[in-house]
């Protein structure tokens, strides 16, 4: 795999030179030369062209790669002929660096017997986690397979991964309701009904119901510090997480 990596580095490589070498070629036939043979329309033309492949070749070497270091790949490397799944399973990381099933399983283990070790799995999971789930979702049921095995390890069960919120939305939600004022305001009602949810006023308490479920969020009528406001976050999310579990039963 880094073979095919290379490879394709190098092709992408070889056409911004292919482009540079038009460029320069055109500046001979329009320069110092022009007198000489009188080519400055098509040494122009041919400068164009250059320019043009040489733009493409430095687009293809940024993106690309770009798009190769966000990836994770994994395989058996015995193709299934061998149940020892921790010595063939294989990892490679975005970074190219393989790894088996069992060094996996070692070195969370270590992880978690450092001082500080459940942070050092959580930047793991960081590492890992998302990728990997991007692999054992994919139809390709060997691989998937794989995948899953990695992400155990991590204890991460895809089947429930599926119905938790990505970053960005959690950060939408935290965002809406840094604060509470006793009601929702106008973007937290637009992202209430965003996320499957909306506001059903009592006399004393208040709920933030999940439509279709009997599952609500109990929210004070008066205003809440900024504590107060975080444990109402934290509960949205877990309706809206379990709700949409439910709803797949």
């Amino acid at each position: 795999m880094r073979v095919d990596r290379t490879i394709k580095f190098l092709c992408r490589l070889m056409v911004v030179f292919i482009g540079i070498s038009m460029i320069s070629d055109s500046f001979s036939m329009t320069g110092f030369a022009i007198s000489e043979n009188g080519n400055y329309a098509s040494g122009s033309i041919f400068g164009i062209i250059g320019m043009m492949i040489f733009i493409g070749g430095v687009l293809m070497l940024t993106t690309g790669n770009g798009k190769l270091e966000d990836e994770v790949q994994v395989y058996d490397s015995s193709n299934g002929k061998n149940k020892d799944v921790g010595r063939y399973y294989t990892m490679v990381d975005k970074h190219g660096k393989r790894t088996t099933l069992d060094e996996f399983k070692r070195m969370i283990e270590e992880f978690r017997r450092e001082k500080g070790g459940d942070e050092l799995v959580k930047i793991a999971r960081e590492e890992y986690a998302a990728l990997l789930l991007q692999r054992a979702k994919e139809g390709n049921e060997e691989k998937a397979k794989v995948a899953r095995s990695f992400l155990e390890v991590l204890g991460i069960k895809p089947e429930e991964e599926q119905y938790k919120l990505a970053k960005e939305e959690r950060r939408e939600i935290i965002n809406a309701f840094h604060e509470w004022g006793g009601s929702p305001d106008a973007k937290q009602r637009e992202i209430l009904k965003k996320y499957g949810m909306y506001f059903e006023k009592g006399e004393v308490h208040s709920k933030l119901r999940y439509q279709g479920t009997g599952y609500f969020v109990t929210a004070s009528n008066s205003p809440s510090d900024v504590n107060g406001a975080k444990n109402m976050v934290h509960e949205i999310i877990k309706v809206i997480e379990k709700s949409r579990k439910e709803s797949k039963k």
